[in-house]
Parts: C-alpha cells; sequence; structure tokens
C-alpha cells in the first residue's frame, strides 16, 4: 500500500498522513509506504513521527517546475505495482500516467477540506472528476467536506471517513510549563495553529481582549504554531503590542502539556475540514471554542462537546469564550471530549474504516 503526499511539513493533512500509516503499519504481513513528493527535515516536520515499519520513500522534488518527479514516481509505482494507492492533497496530479495504465490497482484520494479550496483549478477540476467517475474513490473526512464534493463536482460517489488521532500525552516539561503559566487568579486558553490567513488568529486575539476589557478575571492567551506568512504575523505583533495576556510561543513538539492545564483549546478559523488539533484537544479532556466552519459542527455539540461561536464575528466569539469560561458544567463536558475521543476519533478507530474501504 502507498500514501502519497507533498510534504510532511506541521499541517493538519500531514499529520493525519503520519498518524495512519502509522497505524496502517500494526497489520502484520502489509507493506505500507509513505511516499513525499518534496524532501523533508526531520526537525521541521513530521518525519521524525514516523514508525520504523513504514517504508518512507522521498523524491526531493525542487521546485514547481521540476516534471521529473513525475518520471520518477510513475516509474517506480509501475515497478512496484502496489494493490491500493491513496493520495493526498495535490499528489492527486502527479501519478495520472499511473492511474491510467494500471488496472491491478485500487486507487483513493482523501479531500481533507472543502473540494473547492483543495482543486480550485478549472482545468485540474476537470481531470480529478474524470478519475473520480472512472477509477479512484474520493474520501471526505466530514459531512461538510462530502457536500462540498457533491456540490463542486456534481457527484455522489465519496464516502465519509472522520479523521483520527492518537491520544497525545504531556511530557516531563509539564511541571515546568504548569508552573509558569497556569495562574488560579486567571483563565488560560490555548490556540494550536499556523500563522496564516486561514487560521484567523486577529478575531480570536481581539475576542480576547474584548474578554479581558469586560471581565475581572483575566485570560492569558497561548498561540503555538509556526510562521508560515511573516507579514500576517508582524500584523498580529502590532494587534498585540503592551498586551501582556496575549504570548506566541512558536512551534511546540509538546502540545498535551500546554492543553492539559488550559481552560480551553481555541479555533477561530475562516475554512476548515475536520480539524486535527480538535482531535487533540479532546484525547486530553481540553474544551475546544470554536468557530462554526467546515466538519467542526459536526464534532462540537455546544455546551456538551464544547462550545460554538454564531458566526465569524469578533463579538459573536468572544461570547462563546465567556459562554465557556463562565460555565458550570465545565467537568462535565471535559468528560465528554474525552468520551467523544475514545468513541469517536481515535486513531484504530480510523484506521479500521480505511482498512474496511481498502478491503471492498
Amino acid at each position: 500500500m502507498v500514501q502519497i503526499i507533498p510534504t510532511l511539513n506541521k499541517g493538519g493533512a500531514e499529520r493525519f498522513v503520519v498518524d495512519l500509516c502509522n497505524e496502517l503499519s500494526l497489520q502484520k504481513g502489509k507493506d505500507i509506504y509513505l511516499v513525499s513528493l518534496w524532501a523533508n527535515e526531520a526537525d521541521t516536520t513530521f518525519l521524525h513521527e514516523l514508525k520504523k515499519d513504514v517504508h518512507y520513500i522521498t523524491f526531493s522534488q525542487k521546485g514547481p517546475a521540476d516534471l521529473s518527479v513525475l518520471y520518477r514516481l510513475n516509474k517506480w509505482l509501475l515497478t512496484l505495482k502496489p494493490d491500493i494507492v491513496h493520495t493526498h492533497m495535490s499528489a492527486f496530479e502527479y501519478i495520472f500516467p499511473y492511474r491510467t495504465l494500471s488496472k491491478s490497482t485500487s486507487f483513493f484520494h482523501t479531500i481533507h477540506s472543502k473540494a473547492e479550496k483543495e482543486c480550485p483549478w478549472k482545468k485540474r477540476k476537470k481531470l480529478r472528476k474524470y478519475f473520480f467517475n472512472k477509477n479512484t474513490l474520493p474520501i471526505a473526512v466530514s459531512q461538510d467536506g462530502y457536500e462540498t464534493y457533491k456540490s463542486y463536482y456534481g457527484l455522489e460517489n465519496a464516502v465519509v471517513i472522520e479523521n483520527g488521532r492518537p491520544a497525545i500525552g504531556i511530557t516531563d516539561l509539564f511541571n515546568e510549563i504548569s508552573l509558569k503559566y497556569k495562574n488560579p487568579d486567571e483563565y488560560l486558553l490555548v490556540h494550536l495553529g499556523r500563522i496564516v490567513d486561514v487560521k484567523n488568529q486577529k478575531l480570536l486575539i481581539e475576542a480576547v481582549q474584548l474578554f479581558n476589557k469586560n471581565s475581572a478575571k483575566k485570560c492569558t492567551l497561548l498561540i503555538i504554531g509556526g510562521i508560515r506568512d511573516e507579514i500576517l504575523y508582524q500584523s498580529l505583533l502590532d494587534l498585540c503590542k503592551r498586551d501582556q495576556y496575549i504570548k506566541f510561543l512558536g512551534d511546540k513538539n509538546n502540545v498535551a502539556d500546554y492543553l492539559s492545564i488550559a481552560d480551553g483549546f481555541c479555533l477561530s478559523s475562516i475554512y476548515e475540514g475536520m480539524p486535527m488539533t480538535i482531535i487533540e484537544a479532546f484525547s486530553v479532556g481540553c474544551i475546544p471554542i470554536s468557530t462554526p466552519v467546515g466538519g467542526i459542527p459536526e464534532m462540537i455539540t455546544h455546551s456538551v462537546t464544547g462550545f460554538l461561536s454564531k458566526d465569524l464575528q469578533v463579538k459573536s466569539y468572544y461570547m462563546a469564550i465567556n459562554e465557556c469560561l463562565s460555565s458550570e458544567s465545565k467537568e462535565s463536558i471535559k468528560d465528554n471530549c474525552l468520551q467523544e475521543y475514545f468513541t469517536r476519533y481515535s486513531i484504530k478507530i480510523c484506521g479500521d474504516k480505511h482498512w474496511k474501504l481498502y478491503s471492498l
């Protein structure tokens, strides 16, 4: 079996593919290959989390114009003749020759976000629709994702498999982090996400600032994630000038330490598929507070497994934060989050669903 993705950079789809490969490799007698089109540095990607039982292959693409990877990848596939090829993101287009030539391989493709966001190009859309009709089974990660696929391609043949994630655990740094950031006289919120427009950190920051303006008990916000947009990052820093309650911590490999001490996990995205970060929060019993986009309303039942803002306005998100932090049911909501993880979002459940689909 071959899973193909452009890179292993730190994003939700990349996180999922590494976790899925690790889980699939537990099946004895199955050879699992993870193919990355681009090379990956161990310290800045998820490469170091890949189990030894997974065969890692990279074609070290030099740039968008490096078409040699098309030849090398398809030649490798023709030699290997895998039973299953499962593509992710823009890797779909790289195996058109093999999709056309192979008569024995079963093909799958996961749409990790809205269909129109993943493939906004007209020519590529036509090619994808052709192969979705012919020999490639599309997988949506949420019912919302399925509906966008149906609307965008005019097809109804996708299946839905929700994302999964191994439970995350605290590290040796937990006590140090708890001492540094956990203050009984303040609330603590944590945001996990790259600094990019779609994550909409401006909304989150302004909502926390509005909360602190109106509340005697203040709230500290820890923003954890790599900087992908330097200009946006500078504008966010300007927004937070002289604000002692907003802290940018950069990328972290021990997010469970932060989520485990937080009063809530915040996600303020403009659009999403089925966020891995919410699953991570569920796995440690951290209450999510989110905008109601993509598949998130399928994950969070308001006041039961988290809190949803009514829309993408600052006041609405502020009200969701306030409702969470003032709730008298926080402990039961935390228990519900844990239950939701173990019954819906463990990587074993997700892996089993994929094996079942591959076997059809």
